[in-house]
C-alpha cells in the first residue's frame, strides 16, 4: 500500500522511492506534464529529488527521441 488513492484525491504527486528520478529522468517531465494538466501539486519530497536530479545533469542522459516525445505530451 502506497496511498496513491489518497495522493490523487488531495491532487498530489508523489515518487515511490528515491531513486524513482535517477532510474529514469524521464519520470520529472512527466510530473510537471501532470501537475500543469491536471492541476496537482509535486509533494515536496519529490519535488526536492526533482531538483537534485537536474542538477545532476540527469536529463543530459536521456535519448533526444524520448526528450522529443516528450514534450510533444506537453503541448
Amino acid at each position: 500500500y502506497f496511498g496513491g488513492r489518497k495522493d490523487l484525491e488531495k491532487g498530489l504527486i508523489r515518487i515511490l522511492y528515491n531513486l524513482s528520478f535517477v532510474e529514469d529522468p524521464t519520470r520529472i517531465i512527466r510530473a510537471i506534464r501532470f501537475e500543469q494538466r491536471y492541476k496537482f501539486t509535486i509533494e515536496d519530497d519529490t519535488l526536492r529529488f526533482a531538483k537534485d536530479a537536474i542538477e545532476r545533469r540527469l536529463l543530459g542522459k536521456l535519448s533526444y527521441k524520448r526528450i522529443i516525445q516528450e514534450l510533444i505530451l506537453l503541448l
